[in-house]
C-alpha cells in the first residue's frame, strides 16, 4: 500500500451528486525497483478527485422498492478531474573499495487529467455502499515544472495514482477502481 485515499459524497438534488476525494501518497513506505537492486525509492505526496455525478434514468420496477429509491443507487456517469502530485527521492547506494557512496536524487512529478466515468453504486443494507467503475479521458504529467521532453505527456510513468496513462507518448488516461462506505 503506497497511498491512502478517503472519499465524501453528497447529494446536491434528486439524480446530482458531487463527490470528492482526498490522499496521501507514500505513507512512509519505501520500496525497490526490484529484488537485487539497490536504489531505494521515497515517495511524499498528496491526490485529489473531484467529480459530479449523474444517476442514469432506471427503467421502471414491478414492486417499488426502497434499497432501489435511495439517492446513492443506480448507474451514474460522472466527468472528473484528477489531480496527483509526489516527491520522488531516489537513493543508491554505490560499494567501491574501502567506501560506500551513497547518492540522492529527486523530482518533484504533478500530474493531471479530465476523465468520463461510468460506474454503478449499490446499496447493502441500510448503511453500506459498494461502488464500481471506469473511465477514461485525457491527462498531462510534468516533472519538476516542465514538461518531460525524452518521455513525451506520460512522462515515462505509466501509474499516476489516481489514473493510468496508456503509454508514455499518449495523453489517453484510465481510471477505475472498486469502493466500500458507509452512509451517514
Amino acid at each position: 500500500l503506497d497511498h491512502f485515499t478517503a472519499g465524501y459524497q453528497r447529494s446536491l438534488k434528486k439524480g446530482v451528486i458531487l463527490h470528492a476525494d482526498l490522499g496521501l501518497i507514500g505513507l512512509g513506505v519505501s520500496r525497490r525497483q526490484n529484488v537485487y537492486s539497490e536504489d531505494i525509492t521515497r515517495l511524499r505526496g498528496g491526490l485529489f478527485r473531484l467529480g459530479v455525478s449523474f444517476m442514469l434514468p432506471r427503467r421502471p420496477a414491478r414492486v417499488s422498492n426502497v434499497r432501489r429509491e435511495h439517492p446513492l443507487n443506480g448507474w451514474y456517469m460522472r466527468p472528473e478531474i484528477l489531480l496527483s502530485g509526489w516527491t520522488e527521492h531516489r537513493t543508491h547506494h554505490l560499494y567501491g573499495n574501502p567506501y560506500m557512496v551513497e547518492t540522492t536524487t529527486g523530482k518533484d512529478v504533478a500530474s493531471l487529467a479530465l476523465v468520463t466515468v461510468f460506474g454503478r453504486q449499490l446499496l447493502i443494507g441500510r448503511r453500506c455502499v459498494l461502488d464500481m467503475f471506469a473511465g477514461m479521458g485525457y491527462g498531462i504529467q510534468w516533472e519538476n515544472g516542465e514538461l518531460p521532453k525524452d518521455n513525451g505527456v506520460g512522462g515515462g510513468r505509466e501509474y499516476s495514482f489516481t489514473h493510468l496513462f496508456t503509454g508514455s507518448y499518449s495523453p489517453l488516461a484510465l481510471t477505475g477502481g472498486l469502493r466500500f462506505g458507509y452512509v451517514f
